[in-house]
């Protein structure tokens, strides 16, 4: 009985390799499917937040892509970097096509600025608050180590700003967002007391 189990315990020691516990989804073998259905709807240009194998989290601009790896622009150690990741290594990929928000209050270090450019997307329309030139407003361009471009409505030309000359960055509201909201409410408000007004004037509405 005894030599029976040994046995028994012998050959599940020896199959334990081929029935172990499953590959992680992005190992030696390749990039898995979902990372890669992401990436083909990426755009030159566009945010992602990856997590790689190691956990390790980045999060920036997709400034290149290709079979093997893409390139991510990114704020490290308070500077604009260029890191290169293989696909093998990408555990999960986000895109994130409206860019990532940081609240901010007050001006901004350089820093700070440069970070707040490497998640927005690029062609996104922004406000900048520059400190002499006071309120800018374009589309975000390409971002070097000690500028950024801003290209104006309508392409009519190209602004080259140090991040050390603004003083905040953020992505421009949409008219349809809450401060449009407000603006139209407070419109139709004062649309309407303006008519009150009038029909006061007019004699239309006896006085109680």
């Amino acid at each position: 009985m005894m030599q029976r189990q040994l046995a028994w315990l012998c050959s599940l020691l020896v199959l334990w390799p081929a029935t172990g516990v499953p590959a992680a989804p992005n190992d030696a073998s390749g990039p898995s499917a979902k990372v890669k259905e992401r990436l083909a709807e990426a755009a030159p240009g566009s945010i992602v937040e990856v997590v790689l194998n190691n956990r390790e989290r980045l999060r920036g601009r997709l400034a290149g892509q290709a079979e093997s790896g893409i390139e991510i622009q990114h704020c490290k150690n308070r500077a604009l970097a260029l890191q290169a990741v293989p696909l093998t290594g990408i555990r999960t990929l986000q895109v994130r096509k409206n860019g990532i928000l940081i609240p901010a209050q007050g001006p901004l270090q350089p820093w700070a600025v440069l970070e707040q450019a490497t998640l927005i997307p690029q062609g996104k329309a922004v406000v900048v608050r520059h400190r002499s030139k006071g309120r800018l407003a374009g589309q975000l361009g390409a971002l070097q180590a000690e500028e950024f471009e801003l290209r104006s409505d309508g392409d009519a030309g190209v602004t080259s700003l140090r991040y050390d000359d603004v003083r905040s960055i953020e992505m421009a509201r949409k008219p349809g967002g809450i401060g449009g909201k407000l603006l139209v409410i407070g419109a139709v408000t004062a649309a309407v007391f303006a008519v009150i007004v009038a029909l006061a004037a007019a004699g239309a509405i006896p006085d109680r």
